[in-house]
């Protein structure tokens, strides 16, 4: 039994690096993801703002813009903006947090 053991335990390590790599590839893509989606959402922010400022009324552009980017009925929207708010009050936290931390370096 001891025998087996060893070439599975020798075959898990030589599949380690690889492994690693496609850990690695996959971490890529989340980033790249979230950015892509902070980025969008900072646009629907910055459109919202200019919106309210010019005095014009586009939530309903917006709450269905947001619906369709998060594959809701538009009804679902209202009940899901306090969640979508903090999630974004916690990715600003974040990002502020990794300029800072650039700063010091």
């Amino acid at each position: 039994a001891e025998e087996a053991a060893v070439p599975a335990a020798a075959a898990a390590e030589s599949h380690a690096p690889d492994a690693l790599r496609e850990k690695a590839g996959l971490l890529a893509q989340l980033r790249a993801v979230q950015d892509e989606r902070r980025g969008l959402v900072g646009e629907v922010v910055a459109h919202a703002s200019r919106a309210a400022a010019a005095g014009t009324d586009r939530h309903p552009q917006y709450r269905l813009l947001i619906a369709k980017a998060l594959g809701l009925d538009e009804g679902e929207v209202e009940r899901c903006v306090p969640g979508i708010l903090a999630e974004l009050e916690l990715e600003m936290g974040a990002l502020r947090g990794g300029v800072q931390e650039l700063g010091r370096a």
